[in-house]
């Protein structure tokens, strides 16, 4: 996926390196650091099977093209469940866009079924694609980003990693800017 739309490369960067180190800021032992690391690199695997045209339209995406999006996050789960050896980290990976109140996709699961390392990823995921510049929009501003996670919690998102990334918003920020310039 990441030769098929250069953004979606530099996002995975992106996420991955933001979830490793707020895990760490969090207090992680090394090796959740390590595997969230690598669940950052493969939470938008399911992208392959997602159309150039909609992963890259320059515009908004209408009804259909935000359904067909929202399908990557199943298709994650299709291709990572079948490796038994990730363990964890397929499933922190897969369910990156499910909320505590059961909003989120592809399962709909609620608060009992998260952990505090599904919360660091999700929030590392759209922490990035906040601070990217996208094909439908710039980059936001560090104050703009804050007050967009701010609003996941305490409803969608676990508080305490909205803590964590509010007191090294300024570290965070050029975390996720040298990101883009990590090559394989």
């Amino acid at each position: 996926v990441d030769f098929k739309s250069e953004w979606t490369m530099n996002h995975s960067k992106s996420v991955s390196v933001l979830a490793d180190h707020i895990a760490r800021l969090y207090g992680l032992d090394e090796k959740k650091c390590f595997s969230l690391r690598i669940a950052g690199y493969l939470h938008d695997i399911g992208k392959i099977a997602i159309p150039i045209e909609v992963l890259d339209k320059p515009g908004k995406l209408d009804t259909n093209e935000y359904k067909t999006i929202k399908m990557h996050a199943t298709y994650s789960s299709l291709i990572l469940s079948r490796i038994p050896a990730l363990g964890d980290i397929a499933k922190w990976a897969m369910l990156h866009h499910e909320k505590h109140d059961k909003s989120g996709y592809p399962l709909g699961k609620g608060a009992v079924d998260f952990t505090i390392e599904m919360d660091i990823l999700a929030f590392a995921d759209i922490f990035a694609a906040l601070a990217e510049n996208r094909p439908y929009r710039a980059a936001l501003t560090q104050e703009k980003i804050l007050e967009l996670l701010k609003s996941f919690t305490p409803d969608l998102l676990d508080a305490s990693v909205y803590d964590v990334i509010e007191k090294n918003m300024s570290f965070l920020y050029e975390v996720n800017a040298s990101a883009g310039k990590i090559s394989y």
